[in-house]
């Protein structure tokens, strides 16, 4: 289904769902206020979504309000008229698709449980370098060394493979394989 300003009925428990306007994010997603506390995302919202794991806006609309618990055994219809097909995620989280117009329909806290498990399992950013008054001047001298080495056997190799004294650019690379070929 594409994002509309239509109301849509909740595909967990039927009640009509309250447009929310995410404004950092540039989305209008569906959630369930006022009965299971589920989320609707239209086709692509969910990726769109999933870059920016903020949920604070979602989160004052939760604010103060109690959900009644969806019976998880009942078939979930998407606001397209379409029975939704239960998919698990990774982590063993099950979420409602909808294979005719890619709507995704979370229960409530689902959405917080996805987000906790892919953090949790992002790679981990490298540490930094030491800045450079930490490095000793032996170890800068060995780097400078070894990049001054690399430099060198490149130019070694063009030389000898084709006749250059340095290494050529990257249109007499082409020039030369245009030749080979």
């Amino acid at each position: 289904m594409t994002d509309t300003t239509e109301i849509i009925n909740c595909p967990a428990c039927g009640i009509e769902m309250q447009k929310v306007y995410l404004f950092d994010k540039g989305l209008n997603i569906d959630i369930c206020t006022a009965g299971c506390g589920g989320i609707y995302f239209d086709n692509q919202e969910l990726q769109q979504f999933s870059q920016n794991t903020d949920t604070d806006e979602i989160d004052r609309h939760y604010k103060g309000l109690t959900f009644t618990m969806a019976d998880q055994s009942q078939k979930r219809i998407c606001p397209c008229k379409t029975p939704m097909a239960k998919h698990t995620v990774s982590g063993g989280i099950q979420v409602d698709t909808c294979y005719n117009c890619g709507g995704v329909f979370l229960d409530y806290g689902e959405i917080d449980m996805i987000l906790n498990h892919v953090s949790r399992n992002m790679p981990k950013s490298k540490p930094k370098p030491a800045p450079a008054e930490n490095v000793d001047m032996d170890t800068l001298r060995k780097f400078y060394r070894e990049a001054q080495d690399e430099e060198r056997l490149k130019e070694y190799v063009y030389s000898k493979a084709f006749g250059f004294d340095r290494q050529p650019s990257m249109f007499s690379v082409l020039g030369i394989l245009s030749r080979l070929l």
